[in-house]
């Protein structure tokens, strides 16, 4: 008898991979459904089930059927769910999904996380390297798990595609600059530790460049990509740069730009990126960005970080800051493996 597989989501990075096991899974034709929170629900080419976590019991009506059931880790109400079904219908598999390429992720997420591991049977990484115990910063204590190897990279093969379109790629960069402008990108975040600790370090760090080594700013457009949750959140960071920058004398041709683009597209632009904690690290360096730098309060250890991109603690560190490539090491980081389809029906039981 195939197993009835259920996944369930509720953020935008699981979300993308669990559309990529659908595919799998028909190509197999193992059943399955999905229930999606409708702020992820356009992931979908498929049917699925478009349900908010806080309904809770529209999604125990759907459990019942299932012989597997796959939540992501982003939602405390997931927890409640693997609880329901241990009390109520243990027969079921209870799996979550760790889809976060580090090993711990600041912000209240690997809080989260925990909470939903605990009442979980099994754990499934994306990152091969997580399904070893003594790399992960959650207990695992009588769990069993599985690596997958599974990587999104749709962010960097769209950023690379746009690259690689003259036509397209001038249109893009004249519509928010110069042509022989440099373009500095900083992507945003949206918890407590960005808008209190990491952004404002930057912005502490670039406003003191403007004013110390103004020469080296000439010519250059600084670009905010916010994280879409930050523009609902009272747009913090955006007041804190715009204010900051407003009793700055600002050098020849530098502008400030809030992005009213896309993140792949604005990136395609880019001559360095500037970020701190964000799920999309690993593409910058995927799509050749020329330079990377994690700006932050203090080093958060990513894939970036451990292969060695930068890291600058002063303004001299930042405005040398020049190209560097090791995307194999990323790769590993990452915890990459081309076998991930064969990885995921292995661990699902075949």
């Amino acid at each position: 008898m195939l197993s009835m597989i259920l996944l369930i989501t509720a953020h935008p990075g699981p979300a993308h991979h669990f559309a990529e096991f659908a595919h799998v899974l028909e190509k197999e034709k193992i059943p399955y459904q999905i229930i999606a929170a409708p702020a992820v629900s356009k992931t979908f080419q498929h049917d699925i089930m478009c349900i908010e976590p806080s309904d809770i019991e529209a999604i125990k009506e759907k459990i019942q059927n299932s012989t597997i059931v796959i939540t992501d880790v982003a939602s405390e109400k997931w927890a409640e769910i693997h609880q329901w079904l241990a009390e109520k219908h243990p027969h079921i598999r209870r799996i979550c999904y760790y889809e976060n390429p580090e090993p711990y992720v600041p912000g209240g997420y690997s809080e989260t996380a925990a909470k939903v591991i605990e009442k979980a049977q099994e754990i499934f990484f994306a990152n091969n390297h997580l399904a070893n115990r003594g790399e992960f910063s959650i207990d695992l204590s009588g769990k069993k798990t599985a690596g997958i190897g599974y990587y999104n990279r749709q962010n960097a093969d769209q950023i690379l595609r746009l690259k690689k379109d003259p036509a397209k790629w001038q249109d893009l960069k004249k519509s928010v600059t110069d042509l022989k402008h440099r373009v500095l990108v900083y992507i945003g975040g949206a918890n407590e530790t960005y808008y209190d600790e990491a952004f404002p370090h930057f912005v502490d760090l670039i406003s003191t460049a403007l004013k110390t080594q103004p020469e080296m700013l000439e010519n250059t457009t600084l670009i905010l990509q916010q994280h879409p949750r930050a523009k609902t959140e009272g747009n913090r960071d955006v007041s804190l740069l715009k204010q900051t920058l407003a009793q700055v004398q600002l050098p020849k041709n530098f502008h400030l730009l809030i992005s009213p683009r896309s993140t792949p597209e604005t990136l395609a632009i880019a001559d360095a990126v500037l970020y701190y904690q964000t799920s999309m690290a690993a593409e910058f360096a995927l799509a050749n960005i020329p330079s990377i730098a994690q700006i932050g309060h203090q080093l958060y250890p990513d894939a970036l970080m451990n292969a060695g991109y930068a890291h600058p603690a002063s303004v001299e560190e930042l405005l040398q800051l020049g190209p560097y490539e090791n995307q194999k090491r990323v790769e590993d980081q990452l915890g990459i493996d081309p076998n991930w389809r064969e990885n995921l029906l292995k661990a699902l039981g075949g």
